[in-house]
């Protein structure tokens, strides 16, 4: 019999748990990034330690919270809530991938500020030099007068010239994914059936 069979089971396991090597940094933060729930991601890809530290909620997927195929809405009257306590006039049925998806601030706030820069517009421009009118022909010769070089009398420099870097009009439009519009749309009308906050107008005659 071998001097390590003799030994007692625990000193064997202490013994061999000395002669492991131990488990590199790398797997040991793999496991504990893993050992996190689904709930919670790092809010950058790559790995600084300053910026790991905090954790952000994973975004719901867009799916809706029910499996039926239609969500039941009331149907109020304003005509009706004049002279009656209960201005309720029926149900609707309505879509569940449309009015009833979980709340995206993300893609609301991607289709609000492709809006808001879709407005704006810049209506003052100024003229360079080659949109000036004049200035065709050399002020003076090259050579021989001792004066500076100058070959228009519309450049930066001259009284009347044009502007060197002059505010152009531009369009500010941004372009975002047909996806990513349509489920912007749908989770601000599903919000808004949410919180009863939608208004529907039938007519819009006025009397």
């Amino acid at each position: 019999v071998s001097d390590t069979a003799s030994q007692p089971a625990k000193s064997r396991m202490a013994m061999c748990a000395m002669s492991l090597k131990p488990a590199p940094r790398r797997l040991l933060r793999g496991l504990a990034s893993s050992a996190r729930s689904w709930a919670v991601r790092r809010p950058f890809q790559q790995r600084n330690a300053r910026r790991d530290d905090a954790f952000e909620p994973r975004l719901a997927p867009l799916v809706p919270s029910t499996a039926e195929p239609h969500v039941q809405a009331w149907v109020s009257d304003w005509e009706a809530a004049a002279g009656q306590a209960d201005a309720r006039a029926g149900i609707a049925l309505l879509r569940s991938d449309v009015w009833d998806l979980p709340l995206r601030p993300d893609l609301v706030h991607r289709c609000v500020v492709a809006q808001h820069a879709a407005l704006k517009q810049v209506h003052r421009a100024g003229k360079s030099r080659h949109e000036v009118r004049g200035g065709g022909r050399k002020p003076r010769p090259q050579k021989g007068t001792g004066k500076s070089r100058q070959g228009s009398i519309r450049a930066p420099q001259w009284r009347g010239g044009g502007v060197a870097f002059p505010r152009q009009r531009r369009d500010f439009a941004m372009s975002l994914p047909r996806r990513v519009v349509d489920a912007g749309t749908k989770v601000a009308l599903s919000d808004k059936l949410r919180r009863s906050a939608l208004l529907v107008v039938g007519r819009l005659a006025l009397d």
